[in-house]
């Protein structure tokens, strides 16, 4: 078991959060009323910053609107990740900013007249 799938596991059974599945694609699933997660296997950095995102949604509970619940998941992971002595590789960050502006688009197309909070506008820039 590598360093990233023991911090990922260590982290799970903290926040009495089960794997439901492992997925093969990089991308994840948090079932928060049944503190279920579906993840890659988390054995690497990018994928154990995905573990970490959807971990903080079980955390954070049901937040709305949407864009806001991804901002919070994504700044929690990256957080984590560097409180556990590691650097977020650009590329990560890359990532969570193009995902959080969609969900900013997303939300906008909807009829979003006001984000409400600068720092989710600032950290997509």
């Amino acid at each position: 078991m590598n360093k990233y799938t023991e911090i990922a596991e260590k982290l799970l059974k903290e926040n009495n959060i089960t794997v439901k599945a492992y997925r093969k694609n990089m991308s994840g699933i948090a079932y928060i009323d049944s503190r279920e997660v579906v993840i890659p296997h988390p054995n690497g950095k990018i994928s154990l910053l995905i573990c970490l995102h959807e971990i903080a949604h079980i955390i954070n509970g049901h937040i709305k609107p949407v864009f806001k619940g991804e901002y919070l998941a994504e700044k929690w992971a990256m957080d984590t990740f560097r409180k556990l002595g590691f650097k977020v590789p650009q590329s990560y960050t890359r990532r969570a900013k193009r995902y959080i502006s969609y969900k900013l688009h997303q939300a906008k197309v909807r009829g979003l007249k006001k984000i409400g909070n600068q720092s989710i506008y600032n950290f997509t820039k």
